[in-house]
């Protein structure tokens, strides 16, 4: 990934509990400068309205001019993602990742080397 590149990264997974609220379980890396990950966060809110926020990690990511990578994760009752370009108008940065997993920063950082998000 280039010094400077500005992404998100997205995984959504289904509890099949039929009778559960808030099934949908999304995880989020977004790897951008501090204000705009918080006005991205705010979009995300606003759009898929969760409950259970969950912050695992925010890692400033070194020689990149300001840059942060944040992890979080939340549950939903919207099972897809509707109009994502509302969220992120760079759509080919707006990836969705079936590698990434929810778990802690000790879990995660090994995932966000390898894609590149650290460096």
């Amino acid at each position: 990934m280039g010094k400077n590149l500005r992404s998100i990264r997205w995984n959504m997974r289904t509890d099949t509990g039929e009778q559960e609220r808030q099934r949908h379980k999304y995880i989020f890396v977004i790897r951008n400068e501090p204000r705009e990950i918080e006005r991205i966060v705010q979009r995300l809110i606003k759009k898929l309205n969760p409950g259970d926020f969950y912050n695992i990690c925010d890692i400033p990511v070194p020689g990149s001019n300001g840059l942060h990578c944040r992890a979080f994760s939340f549950s939903s009752d919207f099972g897809k993602m509707e109009r994502p370009e509302e969220i992120y108008d760079r759509f080919e940065q707006f990836k969705y990742d079936r590698d990434l997993r929810e778990g802690d920063e000790s879990q995660l950082i090994p995932y966000l080397e390898r894609v590149g998000m650290l460096s």
